[in-house]
């Protein structure tokens, strides 16, 4: 008989369940209790609910309904455990008759639109593949749903089973949607059976079975079945399935234990009936075939209560929060902070919240970010706070000292980790929230099929260099090599200086319809490295047109070398395969010798266990079936798709947080649930339909509509939810604030509530619209409603808010008298005398003026971008750019100087058409030069302009043969910061006559402000020693700097001293380019800063335009300067200052002393300037003090 259990409560229908265990008869006291579960997570929450309950949970067999189902056709029929039909047969069997698609004219008509009419044999054959894969697709789904079509196609009888009323359905020439253009179907399915009758399939399988049950042939004892059998928790079943078990219980006891959503009934409630729809579809098969079949059922409901009634989550009142967020980790850290807020204020624990999302793939990177940074679980609240760890299946918190994890924290509301002085107490950073990511980290099998998949789709791409070395550097290749040997920036370098950008061989361009010579190719690189290899040290060696590349030193290199080579080569044996057809079986052979000679590592073999199964089975299959020659891009479908077929995992883990899907969880009783990610058409999802298929326009109860479902899950998960429910989405853009729309199901769910509010039955969601950056005041204010407990942004938050209650302006500089007060103080400033405990050398400074953001975040904070080693581009020159002609004119400046200080100047004036030759041989060999007539014309366009460039120089210094390099030895104390500048300096070339000495520097680059300012910072070092004049001849000008006095020289190298520790200690990043260009000659007042700023800016009068940038904008294209603004665009910052005109009436140039024209800066009104600074405080863009500065350099023009 058939009992039909149903409860709103998962808990109720497990206590039901466990109790009737106890009277539960066997045939075998030890046989095991045969329970059918929707997925493996439900037959684990049985087993720790039973073990909680009774203190043992064993002697449980769980099956899921496919393999049930699987296993009772194998008891009927044994050729099912070997040959039955599954998708990749039946697409193979699909594609091997498109071969005479003639039969079915409709077909053929489909073929010649998808190969576009192709004439090839591969493109034909690409067709016919896609065509089966379509139809294959098609087929599966009426295998589940429509089984009863396809044996009435066959010629089968469907007497007796159930199709959806007392009444089957027509004959199939009366189908809906047959009569026209695919009527085909029943035909090619004919086809399919006769041509392989070998091959059972699960539609004749499942209604011969239905016949049997229903006329008595078959029993339960026929199936090995016990006397009782329990289904748990599977809310829905294809309608034959359904068909089959209910007839099995006329021959043993069925338990089907069902969780039902009791939704009352009336107008008010009619939301919540539209969402209900699929669990009311369900009921409506069990209870239809029931009917058809007239068989006995008995309705158990075993809910407590007894009443319909509304998700209970609806009536608590602040229980449903709705987060609208800029961004999906700014979701994630939202979520964050609020878990970490209800474990800090109840007794809810991880164990206890699961976070599901409509697109987990999207959030899974960030959820493991954000979730697994320790350092940042820190809060802000008055004292202590606990942070449970992973907690047993009882839900209580327990660490290894079995004690909770507790942190002190001052009484202040941003808290400081770590302490910053000896007076706080010393503590350990909090653990991070245990969390299980589904899905979120490939197994070391999945690992090694992605390398191989990977490997095989690289064949048709263009080996860009990124490309090739984000799979060298995958784990199984050559990851961890690379990371045991520390050579991940050698392999970098060795890319980056051989300038490998794309292409296999000369022969892949050319295959691609490019006929160059290959000098941008992963072989050209490698075959110079080799030639590297062979020659002596720092001795390079030529051979033909080729010229050897960096040096291949140590015995790991070599390794690496050899290991390239190696896995090139496979991949080039692979895209030369590519053009190639074979079986495949003949294919399996070739991708069983590239795996071997891809994985070598004896740690990863064992992981390729699966693989070589899959490739033996393929191997060994039928032949017939696979006789057919087919290309590479069929071969590579096959395999992805049986690659990424794997079974089905677990995703609930006891005592942590679960973040999957919307399916896995969804009858799960949880105290918390966050629904992640519902964005506009997140949920419910989309999916396209088939135009063969034809269910679509016949529907039946218990078909499967995933917009249908989408619904229904987030209805199970409001009844499952009992204390919070968590609502977040991307609500507006980050680049322009505009409002994006959530899901629908977010604002009907808005709605819903409204409505309920207004008859006293619930309450209006809570709704936070949230800041873009997680930093923000807000955020740690003690009467905020929103908290954060990250300690990061907390510091943050806590130097933006002092910085605003400070007496004195923001701006971190007016005069070294000031800076002094403030090192002194060392108010919010790292430790000088930790950071440059030798004083501070002149390649420091001139380091840190050449690329400030490079310092600050490099050589004091340890942040290494690898901005010089890792390659930048993917293709190779066809043109010569900018940056190469720069360099061309650069190797030429530095032959000159490698002659002069050789004193060979002679030499340069006669055989200088000789050097430059040599030169441009140089450049041909390494690649720097594009191929043919545009890598000669851009080379000799760029000797052109250095012979003009060298003709302009010689005019004006007619004695070259008496320049010789020159440094000078620096050794001045700054008073102002206590530290001492040391070092030598480059001072160019140094050139005395009677009336003068001069100090040279010739550059190859324009006369852009950043590089005049660093040779006004070499001028004015210089003239701590002699007074000299500096002149420098750029490519576009030639610039002069007057000579200075000692004590001239001593006040700007106090303010460059002082501006550079300002700018460290206090992270105030310096743009010289900003500054330079925001002054107006020689006028510093408000005026001339208005003007200047509409200049770099480009920024209109007009509040509501938005800002474009100007050419400062590739300043901000440097990598550094990217890292340390972050998502900020200091545009948006100009625009608003001039907006709230912050710098008008700033400047006040005196007029009283000329002498302090170029040294006195002074605030106008500082009261005005503390309104709106807060956010200026890290820009020195707007530094009085760079603008001072560069004020300085302006009055030493000569």
């Amino acid at each position: 008989m058939l009992y039909l259990h149903e409860a709103q409560n998962l808990h109720q229908l497990f206590n039901a369940w466990s109790d009737a265990g106890k009277s539960r008869s066997k045939i075998h006291p030890l046989s095991p209790d045969l329970v059918i579960v929707p997925n493996m997570d439900m037959a684990q929450w049985i087993q720790v609910q039973e073990a909680e309950r009774t203190g043992i949970s064993a002697n449980l067999h769980f099956e899921l309904p496919a393999g049930f189902f699987r296993k009772l056709f194998e008891i009927r029929d044994s050729s099912v455990r070997k040959q039955l039909l599954d998708r990749h047969l039946l697409r193979w069997m699909i594609f091997k008759l498109l071969d005479n698609a003639g039969e079915w004219q409709s077909l053929k008509a489909w073929l010649n639109v998808i190969s576009r009419n192709g004439s090839t044999a591969s493109t034909h054959t690409e067709a016919r593949w896609d065509l089966a894969s379509q139809i294959t697709d098609v087929y599966d789904q009426y295998l589940i749903y429509r089984p009863d079509w396809l044996v009435e196609w066959s010629g089968g009888t469907i007497e007796g089973v159930y199709t959806g009323s007392k009444k089957h359905a027509e004959h199939f020439d009366q189908i809906h949607g047959l009569e026209d253009i695919n009527n085909w179907q029943p035909g090619l399915w004919n086809e399919i059976r006769n041509n392989w009758p070998e091959y059972p399939n699960r539609a004749d399988l499942i209604i011969n079975l239905i016949q049997d049950l229903k006329s008595g042939h078959v029993s339960a004892a026929g199936l090995n079945l016990q006397t009782e059998l329990t289904v748990f928790g599977v809310g829905s079943l294809a309608p034959a399935m359904v068909e089959a078990l209910v007839l099995l219980s006329k021959s043993i006891d069925i338990h089907w234990y069902v969780r039902r959503n009791e939704v009352p009934q009336g107008d008010l409630y009619s939301y919540l009936h539209g969402l209900n729809e699929e669990q009311m579809d369900s009921r409506q098969v069990v209870h239809g075939v029931v009917e058809y079949h007239g068989l006995p059922i008995e309705l158990i409901n075993h809910e407590t209560s007894g009443l319909s009634d509304i998700p209970q989550i609806l009536k608590k009142n602040g229980s449903v929060v709705i987060h609208r967020c800029h961004s999906a980790r700014r979701e994630i850290e939202v979520l964050h902070d609020q878990l970490l807020d209800l474990f800090n204020t109840s007794e809810i624990r991880p164990g206890d919240v699961a976070i599901v999302c409509p697109e987990p793939d999207v959030y899974a990177p960030f959820v493991r970010e954000v979730f697994g940074a320790k350092w940042a679980d820190f809060p802000r609240d008055n004292s202590t706070v606990t942070i449970p760890l992973k907690d047993d299946t009882s839900g209580s918190a327990h660490s290894k000292d079995n004690s909770t994890g507790t942190y002190p924290l001052k009484n202040d509301f941003s808290g400081t980790y770590p302490p910053k002085d000896d007076s706080s107490p010393s503590i350990a950073p909090p653990p991070s929230i245990p969390i299980q990511i589904s899905g979120g980290k490939l197994t070391n099998r999945e690992l090694v099929h992605s390398v191989l998949i990977q490997a095989l789709k690289l064949s048709g791409s263009r080996f860009k260099a990124t490309e090739i070395l984000d799979w060298l550097g995958m784990a199984p290749v050559l990851g961890d090599f690379l990371d045991q040997k520390g050579l991940r920036s050698t392999l970098n370098r060795w890319v980056d200086e051989h300038m490998i950008r794309w292409g296999s061989t000369p022969e892949h361009l050319s295959d691609l319809g490019f006929e160059m010579d290959g000098r941008h190719t992963w072989r050209h690189g490698l075959d110079r490295l080799i030639l590297a290899y062979t020659s002596s040290e720092n001795q390079d060696f030529v051979y033909h047109d080729m010229i050897s590349g960096a040096a291949v030193l140590s015995s790991v290199e070599t390794e690496l070398l050899g290991n390239i080579l190696r896995l090139t080569d496979v991949l080039e044996q692979i895209r030369s395969s590519g053009r190639e057809e074979f079986t495949l079986p003949q294919w399996c052979e070739r991708l069983e010798n590239w795996l071997q000679d891809i994985i070598s590592d004896r740690e990863w073999i064992p992981y390729c266990d699966r693989l070589q199964q899959t490739i033996q089975t393929l191997k060994s299959s039928d032949a017939q079936l696979f006789s057919e020659v087919i290309p590479f891009s069929v071969f590579l479908n096959e395999i992805e798709e049986r690659l990424s077929t794997g079974g089905i995992g677990r995703t609930w883990s006891p005592g942590e947080i679960t973040f999957t899907g919307m399916v896995a969880l969804h009858q799960f009783p949880y105290k918390v649930v966050a629904m992640v990610g519902l964005n506009d058409g997140a949920l419910p999802g989309r999916t396209p339909i088939s135009t063969f298929d034809i269910i679509s326009q016949n529907y039946r109860p218990g078909d499967r509509i995933r917009r249908r479902g989408d619904r229904q899950l987030f209805l199970d998960y409001l009844y499952c939810v009992t204390e919070k429910l968590l609502i977040s989405f991307t609500g507006n853009r980050q680049i322009d604030q505009k409002t994006l729309a959530p899901s629908v199901m977010v604002t009907t769910l808005y709605d819903f509530m409204e409505r309920l509010s207004r008859h006293e039955q619930g309450y209006i969601p809570q709704e936070f619209q949230h800041r873009m950056q997680p930093f923000h005041s807000t955020y740690f204010s003690p009467v905020s409603d929103i908290r954060s407990y990250s300690a990061h942004y907390a510091g943050v938050a806590r130097k933006l808010q002092k910085n605003t209650e400070k007496s004195e302006p923001i701006l971190p500089v007016l005069t070294p008298a000031v800076a002094a007060v403030r090192l002194k103080t060392g108010d919010d400033m790292l430790n000088i005398s930790t950071l440059f405990p030798d004083g501070i050398p002149i390649k420091d400074l001139i380091e840190f003026y050449k690329k400030p953001f490079k310092y600050v975040l490099r050589d004091i904070h340890g942040i290494d971008l690898y901005d010089e080693e890792v390659p930048d581009e993917d293709f190779e020159p066809f043109e010569l750019d900018k940056l190469t002609s720069w360099a061309i004119r650069n190797d030429l400046l530095e032959l000159f100087h490698s002659e002069i200080q050789s004193g060979n100047h002679d030499r340069w004036m006669r055989d200088r058409e000789s050097l430059i030759e040599t030169l441009k041989q140089r450049y041909k060999r390494n690649g720097w030069l594009p191929d043919g007539v545009a890598g000669v014309h851009g080379f000799e366009k760029s000797i052109q302009e250095f012979h003009t460039y060298w003709s302009d120089f010689a005019q004006k210094v007619p004695d070259i043969e008496k320049m010789h390099p020159h440094t000078q030895k620096i050794n001045l104390h700054i008073s102002e910061v206590n530290l001492t500048l040391h070092g030598e300096v480059d001072a160019g070339y140094l050139i005395s006559s009677d009336d003068i000495t001069e100090n040279v520097f010739l550059s190859a680059g324009s006369s852009k402000g950043s590089r005049f300012f660093l040779y006004w910072v070499h001028h004015v070092l210089c003239n701590l020693e002699d007074d000299v004049q500096t002149r420098v001849f750029f490519r576009d000008k030639e610039l002069k700097f007057r000579p200075l006095s000692r004590e001239e020289a001593e006040v700007r190298v106090q303010n460059l001293v002082v501006m550079m520790v300002m700018s460290v200690a206090n992270l105030v990043p310096v743009i010289v380019d900003f500054a330079e260009q925001m002054y107006d000659k020689n006028e510093l007042s408000s005026e001339s800063v208005q003007k200047g700023m509409h200049k770099v800016f480009d920024i209109s009068s007009d509040v509501g335009e938005k800002p474009h940038a100007s050419e400062v904008e590739k300043v901000l294209q440097d990598v550094w300067v990217r890292h340390a603004w972050k998502d900020t665009h200091p545009l948006e910052f100009a625009r608003k200052a001039i907006d709230h005109q912050l710098f008008y009436g700033m400047l006040d140039r005196s007029s009283n002393d000329e002498g302090a024209t170029a040294t006195s800066i002074s605030i106008s009104d500082p009261a005005d300037l503390r309104l709106r600074l807060e956010e200026f405080a890290k820009y020195d863009a707007f530094s009085l003090f760079l603008v001072k500065v560069v004020d300085l350099m302006k009055g030493d023009f000569a």
